[in-house]
This record gives C-alpha cells, structure tokens and sequence, in this order.
C-alpha cells in the first residue's frame, strides 16, 4: 500500500526547476490570492503540514488555521509572524542557500575591499608608486560602523549575520521585519543618509537610484549586486572622482561590457561581471525544495531552520 503524501499549501506560484521534485513527495494544493486563502475549506486546512511562500505574509491568523502545519518554507521576501509559528511549535526556515551563502561572502568582501582600497594599494605596488612615493594612504575601517541593507531578503539576512565579524551594526529598507531586531528605514534615502555602508544585494525590492545616492554620507561605502542604471552609474562615478565617496563596488549586467571599460578608470571603484550561473530565484527554490524533503525525510540537519 502507497504512503500518502503530505499536504503542502503552496501561497505563490511554484518555480519550474522544483515543481516535479516537490509534485513527487507531495500532494501539492496552492491558495495564491486572499480570496483562496479565505475560502480555504476546512477539510483541506486541518491536513496541511508544510506551507512555501515566497512574497505572501504569513501571519498568526494563517497559522491558526492549519492545525497540522509543521513547518512554513520560504524562498523570498514575504514577511513571516515568527513569535506565532514559535508559539505554535511550527519550523519557519529561510529560503537561503548556497549562493546566497556565497553572495553574501562577495558583498562583505567587496564591501570591506571597497573601504580599505585593496585594489588600489595593490596597483600601486604594482605600478612601482611605493619605491618612489612611499607608503599608501590610510583607508576606511568598517569597525563601528553602519552597514545598511536596502532590503532583508534571505540574502539580507546572510549578510547581517556576517557583517558583527567586523564589528559593524547593521540598520535596513524595503518592506518592514518584524522579526528583525535592527533599525528600519522604510526610505531609502534616509537609510542611505543613517549608513556608512549601503548594500543593495537583492533584487524585487528598493532600487538604486539618484536620490539614494545624493543622501550617502560622506565617505560612505556603496556595494551594489544589482544592475545599476547608465544615469545612476555617471552619478556614482563623479561621487568617487569628487572624493564625495570612499570607495563602491558593482556588479554590471550582462549587456553592459561597454561601460566596464569605461568605468575602469574610475578610482576607488571595483567592477564585477556577471554571474554565469542560476538565478537567485531558482537557486532559492532549490534550496527551499531541499529543505523541505530534507525534514520530512526525518534528517536532523536540514538546511536554515531558524
């Protein structure tokens, strides 16, 4: 006799590169808009033991109708109601995974690289500046200092939990946390203006742009993984030649090979190509799928419980 599946509730859409890998250990039911949810039948709620999400709110209400629920996936940005899923013993895991791991280790290191001029002093060894000029300037510490995130995905997230190893508070934007114990400003701007250090890693949230920029402080530090526009790119680079900035990291997109070149000469600034791998979303869905049939496989290390 076959073992029956356990129910998950899926509150978004499913990406592709999991929907057959979930579909095989699952019986999959979806409840996509409030209205679905709402009229969720009572039959179907009381079988439910794992819920995925990626933009929906969970919240105490939701919770309160799945009596069987045993842990909530998430694999974007939504916001969860942690206190109530711990209160009601249920798992609420992040939809991180190992490139957000890695990309979380890419932005902290930029970010202290970016601060401390490392590419700099080592084109000056390089170009014979230190015989004839002697020792290179001092740069920016990160200790102390604020590193604002203009979102709190689940890369967000990997990255706060990096930034405390070099003594630096952390402060973010976009869409409020209610887990969170850090400072929220929900504009960007004013985050900008509260950060010696501003981190736009994720994608779906706020966007870089001119205002943002013109509230940096000065001296401050800007890592940007997500493809700037041209406009704001010109603004960054005359911000650095100015001196009004001490240094930022980006990452151009894939069709921007032409203002790499042009971006080269722009001091204290480090230039990142693309990825050529799998998008965020996707690597985020797998990691979600892996956690998932790693739990109900009854393994005790499952990926990012938290």
């Amino acid at each position: 006799m076959s073992q029956t599946k356990p129910v998950l509730l899926a509150l978004d859409p499913i990406p592709d590169a999991v929907q057959s890998r979930l579909a095989a250990a699952f019986a999959v039911r979806h409840a996509r808009t409030e209205r679905e949810r709402a009229g969720l039948p009572a039959a179907l709620a009381g079988k439910v033991e794992a819920v995925t999400a990626y933009a929906t709110r969970i919240n105490a209400a939701l919770l309160e109708r799945l009596p069987r629920l045993r842990i909530v996936a998430s694999a974007g940005d939504g916001a969860i109601d942690r206190a109530a899923a711990e209160r009601r013993g249920v798992i609420v895991t992040l939809g991180t995974d190992r490139r957000a791991e890695e990309e979380a280790e890419r932005a902290i290191g930029l970010a202290v690289a970016a601060a401390r001029n490392i590419l700099g002093g080592d084109s000056y060894v390089r170009a014979g500046a230190w015989p004839v000029k002697g020792h290179f300037p001092l740069a920016i510490s990160a200790t102390g200092k604020t590193l604002g995130l203009l979102s709190l995905g689940p890369l967000g997230h990997a990255i706060a939990a990096r930034a405390p190893a070099f003594g630096m508070r952390i402060a973010y934007g976009g869409a409020k946390s209610p887990d969170a114990p850090w400072p929220h400003h929900p504009d960007s701007a004013a985050l900008a203006t509260a950060s010696d250090f501003l981190v736009l890693a994720e994608g779906g949230g706020p966007r870089l742009d001119a205002r943002t920029l013109a509230a940096l402080r000065p001296r401050s530090v800007l890592v940007c993984l997500v493809p700037a526009g041209a406009g704001d790119l010109d603004l960054l680079a005359e911000m650095l030649r100015s001196d009004r900035l001490g240094g930022a990291a980006i990452r151009l997109g894939p069709d921007r090979g032409a203002e790499a070149v042009r971006l080269a000469a722009v001091p204290r600034l480090i230039v990142q190509p693309p990825l050529a791998d799998e998008t965020a979303a996707d690597a985020r869905a797998r990691a979600m799928a892996e956690t998932l049939l790693a739990f109900f496989a009854g393994k005790p290390a499952f990926a990012d419980a938290q």
